[in-house]
């Protein structure tokens, strides 16, 4: 795939973020073959939740046994206590079911089948958002996409994207742990403010590296690299990078509460709309 600086030639313009908003729009409906990459990435992370949960259990089944059957059984009891008489579950069936998961072993066996679903699901949507980004840009090019696009990107960029995430995921984390040192070795609820107040200061710092996984695709930048042609662009055009994904996150919202339909207009509309406005500013953002 070509840099994005030579698949724009000519393109000097520079629109404000309403006006780019417009420009997604207009290119969505020209090219609907955009919306694809994130109905496959609905239907490839539900098919791989289903088959990861039946892998799992097997697994879990085989490795425990009668300490799996016990819990499984007791899961059952608890479900079926709840759904049957409305009432809430016994202390004691609570208690054994804490008992059983709080056992060292298949607490260890909880959290990497979590980790190895997190993994999973992050590389589904990594090979599919980069395959859109691709596309994105060669509409903004002016030129035809298709699918193909889409595959070409994913496997060459599908790492990478998912290192940008992984380690913008891990600093989020590490950030906020340290926001809660006091509350965790004070035990004083007081401190619960801490980590609330961090969180603050964290999305503004976020913004500046926004767009990094766009820049892996758009000039095929290595993880480092990408952090820091973000910082670059981000820090020129900060309020303007807040405002626009500040306008996504409300029509995310609005269309969102829209009964039965919300789920499906932001599928199929608001998210490839949103990857194209992005492509769009992160490519004259960076053309000045």
């Amino acid at each position: 795939m070509k840099k994005v600086a030579k698949s724009v030639k000519g393109k000097s313009e520079r629109h404000n973020i309403i006006e780019i908003i417009g420009m997604s729009f207009k290119n969505w409906w020209q090219n609907l073959i955009i919306i694809p990459p994130f109905v496959f990435n609905i239907l490839a992370s539900g098919v791989g939740v289903l088959l990861l949960f039946l892998l799992f259990s097997l697994v879990f089944v085989a490795a425990f046994g009668p300490v799996a059957m016990e819990t499984l059984k007791e899961i059952a009891i608890l479900s079926a206590t709840s759904d049957m008489t409305g009432a809430e579950p016994a202390p004691e069936t609570i208690n054994t079911l804490l008992t059983l998961l709080s056992e060292p072993s298949i607490v260890f066996f909880l959290i990497t089948t979590v980790i190895v679903a997190v993994i999973a699901l992050g590389l589904v949507k990594a090979f599919f958002y980069t395959g859109a980004i691709a596309m994105s840009s060669e509409i903004f090019g002016g030129n035809k996409t298709s699918l193909r696009t889409m595959t070409t990107a994913g496997k060459r960029f599908l790492w990478r994207y998912w290192a940008v995430e992984v380690v913008m995921a891990l600093a989020a984390i590490a950030w906020l742990f340290v926001f809660s040192l006091p509350l965790i070795f004070s035990q004083n609820i007081v401190w619960l403010l801490l980590p609330i107040l961090g969180a603050m200061p964290l999305v503004f710092v976020y913004v500046l590296f926004a767009l990094s996984g766009y820049y892996v695709v758009l000039e095929n930048l290595g993880v480092w690299k990408a952090f820091g042609r973000s910082f670059e662009v981000v820090k020129k055009n900060y309020w303007a990078t807040i405002g626009l994904g500040l306008l996504f996150i409300l029509m995310n919202s609005f269309v969102g509460v829209i009964p039965w339909v919300g789920g499906l207009i932001n599928l199929l509309v608001v998210l490839p709309c949103q990857t194209i406005a992005f492509v769009i500013f992160a490519i004259e953002r960076l053309s000045r």
